[in-house]
């Protein structure tokens, strides 16, 4: 048996206006923290008051090649980790989070966080 996978499909929405400019807030940037965390950003808004849900993205390396977690459909500006095996011990890892409205406009995050764990 295969796992399943979740897949959105945006509809195009013309002259949709994309998220605000948002900014990361916690843990902070050059954080030292234990394996499990709450991650937490100020909510963006969107010019045509669409609903935005945010996808949190957490990766081993600064270019995101090695993504080791991501959830999409967050509703919130903030996400516990629910899993305490997502982060090892004695590992640095680099996180962002991407605003995405109803109609698929997207913003990332205005930089990438740098976390350490202990």
């Amino acid at each position: 048996m295969s796992p399943t996978h979740h897949a959105v499909v945006y509809k195009n929405k013309v002259g949709n206006g994309s998220p605000a400019e948002f900014t990361l807030l916690a843990p902070a940037n050059m954080a030292k923290t234990t394996t499990a965390e709450t991650f937490a950003w100020e909510p963006s808004t969107n010019p045509d008051d669409d609903l935005i849900t945010y996808t949190l993205v957490i990766a081993t390396d600064a270019d995101f090649n090695t993504v080791i977690y991501q959830n999409a459909g967050i509703r919130k500006s903030e996400y516990a980790l629910e899993d305490d095996a997502v982060l090892e011990a004695n590992t640095t890892y680099y996180w962002k989070v991407e605003a995405v409205d109803y109609f698929g406009a997207r913003t990332e995050s205005g930089e990438v966080f740098v976390l350490s764990t202990e």
